[in-house]
């Protein structure tokens, strides 16, 4: 008398319950690669906005108010979209508020270059200064270096 044993994979599931779910999956896959750029292009719209709402609150006072309600305005279209569901108009609307978010800060870059009467190279350690550069290589920039040990604790 021999006994017919059948293998029952360690899920509980038969074989074609799986391959039924392998077909779902593949079925989806398009709605799921869609639902996903969603998700992220909200994402990635409401950090925009959160960004610029953030800077203006910072940096508010440096704007033109022209500049600043441009943005005021872009964040609210953005918001505006981030309700609905229509993913182009919020691409869309996260886009024009990086554009004018840049002028902004353009703006407010070159109010600090006129400020101080000196150009890039003062806020990026004179980089960009003009001063001819030391052209042995143990002089120059890193001659404050420090040299230290430590102890791991």
């Amino acid at each position: 008398m021999s006994k017919k044993v059948t293998i029952v994979p360690s899920s509980g599931l038969t074989k074609d319950q799986i391959d039924k779910m392998v077909h779902d999956a593949e079925s989806h896959a398009s709605d799921d690669k869609r639902r996903k750029e969603e998700v992220e292009e909200r994402n990635l719209a409401d950090s925009a906005a959160y960004r610029c709402e953030k800077s203006l609150a910072e940096l508010g006072d440096k704007l033109s108010s022209d500049l600043k309600s441009d943005l005021e305005s872009k964040i609210a279209d953005v918001r505006s979209a981030l309700s609905g569901d229509d993913v182009a108009k919020i691409k869309s609307s996260r886009e024009s508020l990086e554009q004018a978010f840049y002028k902004a800060s353009e703006s407010i870059y070159r109010q600090a270059g006129a400020g101080t009467g000196a150009g890039p190279s003062s806020e990026f350690g004179g980089e960009f200064s003009g001063d001819p550069q030391p052209t042995d290589p143990g002089q120059g920039a890193h001659d404050d270096t420090i040299e230290g040990e430590y102890k791991e604790m």
